[in-house]
C-alpha cells in the first residue's frame, strides 16, 4: 500500500512538473516555444510522461489550460457561492466574480498567451479549450439569471460584453498604454474600469 502511494504521489508531481513547465516555455516564449522535447527538457523529465500522462501534447496543453482558465477552474465554488447567497446580495457576486476575473487575468501572463493563442489560431484543442470555458461560464450566468427570477434575453448579452471587454482590455494593455482616454499602465486607470463595472451591473440590475 506504502509503495502504491508513493507511486502514486510521484505520478501526481511529474504530471504537475510538466504543466508547469508549459507555462514557463509560454511565459518566455509565447505558443510558438511549445513542443514535446522542449517541455520534457524543461521539466527534466522523459518525454514518455507526455504520451502516459496524457496522451500526448494536445492532452498535456489542455490540462495546462484546465488549470488556469478563471471560469473552468472556480466553476465548482462559484456554483456553491450563488445556491448559498441571498438573493440581495447576487449583485454583489456578479461585480466580484468580474473583478476577480479582470485581476487574475493582468496578473497571470500565462493565461494571456493561452487567450491570445485561442484569438489567433483555430484548432481541435483551442475549440475544445474554448468550448468548455462557454459551457463552464454559460451555466454560472443561467444559475445567477434563475437565482435573480431573470428571463431578458439582453442579460446575456450585457455579461457578454462585460467579460469581452475585460479581456479585450487587459490583453490591450500589452502593446498600448492608454484606450479611450482610460490610462492602462497605471492602478488608477484599472480602478476606474473596476469601478464601471460596478455601475453597469447595479444599473443593470436594479
Amino acid at each position: 500500500m506504502k509503495k502504491d502511494t508513493s507511486t502514486q504521489r510521484n505520478k501526481e508531481l511529474s504530471k504537475q512538473k510538466l504543466i508547469e513547465a508549459v507555462g514557463n516555455i509560454i511565459f518566455r516564449e509565447g505558443f510558438k516555444g511549445i513542443g514535446i522535447n522542449a517541455i520534457a527538457k524543461e521539466a527534466n523529465l522523459d518525454k514518455v510522461l507526455i504520451y502516459r500522462y496524457f496522451g500526448g501534447l494536445n492532452g498535456l496543453l489542455k490540462a495546462f489550460a484546465k488549470q488556469k482558465d478563471f471560469y473552468i477552474n472556480i466553476s465548482n465554488r462559484l456554483h456553491d457561492e450563488i445556491e448559498k447567497v441571498q438573493k440581495s446580495e447576487l449583485k454583489s457576486l456578479i461585480v466580484e466574480i468580474l473583478i476577480t476575473q479582470l485581476r487574475e487575468l493582468r496578473k497571470d501572463r500565462e493565461l494571456q498567451e493561452l487567450m491570445l493563442w485561442e484569438m489567433m489560431e483555430k484548432n481541435e484543442l483551442t475549440i475544445a479549450i474554448a468550448k468548455e470555458r462557454e459551457e463552464k461560464g454559460y451555466e454560472l450566468s443561467s444559475k445567477l439569471k434563475t437565482k435573480m427570477d431573470l428571463t431578458n434575453g439582453e442579460t446575456d448579452a450585457i455579461m457578454a460584453l462585460l467579460v469581452s471587454g475585460i479581456y479585450y482590455l487587459v490583453l490591450r494593455s500589452k502593446t498600448v498604454d492608454m484606450f479611450n482616454g482610460v490610462e492602462l499602465n497605471s492602478e488608477k486607470g484599472w480602478q476606474k474600469i473596476e469601478n464601471a463595472i460596478k455601475q453597469i451591473i447595479n444599473s443593470y440590475f436594479e
